[in-house]
């Protein structure tokens, strides 16, 4: 039997855990949802049914601070019995930057993972650490989170669609993670809307979509803000993309058939550069 559990606004108890432990030889679960719920215990859940869950999303405000959950949830991607999970899931969330290696370490082991996608997550100090204070600037977390990913991408061949929207990626820390994208010729979807990404970011795209073995097929680079902004509706009046550069390469690119520049504010040159490389590629 296939089993979709959503754990919405609930608080399971150490009981309700260990039944679920317990069934795990007559049921099999496929997706695992925990939203505005007790994550740890979600987590817990996962460990236990690791070798039948499909899809695992964690989101809309829910919270670990606890770095031990995300240990435990890091090594679990890592284990071999997670040969089936195909997608990750982590909405609106603040996450130890602890996780992101944990991630990217488990990129390199894990074969049967296909999606990750990240959406408006904020990269926190691990614990131990201490929490970061509101006004405090956590941004030089995002490179230490791309330097971990851009290592798992470089070594994994089985990811298909990554999206990192609302991540706070600065340019250096995005163009660092679609460098690693050119060892992957597997990856078929990319996003990136709603950070930070500018000049460094275009000419890393760029040389990615003129690599003859790329497979990307989807791109979505919509709503960027400004470099020194934090914000991801700082978007400002002009886009910090160069669309230039980004054009030239589309002539030289056969796979790509999704571009969303959406809310890039982009001008005349600019739209007339795009109009004339598009012209110029193949049917």
């Amino acid at each position: 039997m296939h089993t979709c559990l959503k754990l919405r606004r609930i608080r399971l108890t150490h009981e309700a855990c260990e039944v679920m432990r317990s069934l795990k030889s007559s049921w099999s679960m496929v997706r695992l949802e925990a939203v505005i719920g007790e994550v740890e215990e979600a987590i817990q859940i996962f460990l236990a049914q690791d070798s039948s869950i499909e899809h695992l999303s964690f989101g809309s405000m829910s919270r670990i601070m606890n770095l031990d959950a995300w240990r435990s949830l890091g090594k679990g991607l890592q284990l071999t019995t997670s040969s089936n999970l195909h997608s990750l899931v982590l909405n609106y969330m603040d996450i130890p930057i602890d996780f992101g290696h944990y991630l990217g370490e488990a990129l390199r082991i894990n074969q049967s993972l296909q999606y990750i996608g990240l959406f408006f997550v904020n990269w926190m100090p691990s614990p131990a650490a201490g929490a970061a204070g509101e006004d405090e600037d956590t941004s030089g977390l995002d490179i230490e989170f791309a330097i971990s990913l851009s290592r798992g991408l470089s070594e994994n061949r089985h990811l298909l669609e990554l999206d990192l929207v609302g991540c706070y990626l600065s340019d250096t820390s995005a163009s660092k993670i679609v460098r690693s994208l050119r060892m992957h010729p597997a990856m078929q979807k990319l996003g990136l809307s709603s950070n930070r990404c500018g000049q460094e970011t275009s000419v890393a795209l760029a040389e990615l979509l003129r690599e003859p073995t790329t497979a990307l097929v989807e791109l979505y680079l919509n709503n960027q803000a400004r470099p020194t902004s934090r914000r991801c509706r700082d978007v400002g009046t002009d886009t910090p993309l160069n669309i230039s550069v980004l054009a030239s390469a589309l002539r030289d690119n056969r796979s790509l058939r999704v571009l969303d520049l959406t809310d890039l504010h982009l001008g005349d040159e600019e739209v007339d550069s795009l109009m004339s490389a598009l012209s110029a590629v193949p049917e």
